[in-house]
């Protein structure tokens, strides 16, 4: 069965679903919401380094305004649409 997200008019294929193993999902019920939000700053930091870092190799030439535009363009809104418009550039 394939359904759609309404917020995002896509297309969700079930196969794709993830579930959290129940001894995860209990360890992380046990913590409190402190530990919780941490682990989830430094996933999204671990996230953004590792981004910065393929874009980095990727366009050897852009400016770091160029890299940090892009970075925030791809954790916003994915791969999908225009590439970041690059600094003094159209």
């Amino acid at each position: 069965m394939t359904a759609y997200n309404s917020g995002m008019k896509q297309r969700i294929d079930p196969r794709r679903i993830e579930a959290v193993d129940p001894v995860v999902a209990a360890i992380l019920r046990a913590k409190a919401p402190y530990e919780r939000v941490a682990m989830m700053a430094q996933a999204h930091r671990t996230a953004r380094l590792l981004l910065r870092a393929q874009i980095m190799r990727m366009n050897p030439d852009w400016t770091e305004d160029d890299v940090r535009r892009e970075v925030a363009r791809r954790l916003a809104s994915g791969t999908d649409g225009p590439p970041a418009t690059r600094s003094g550039r159209s």
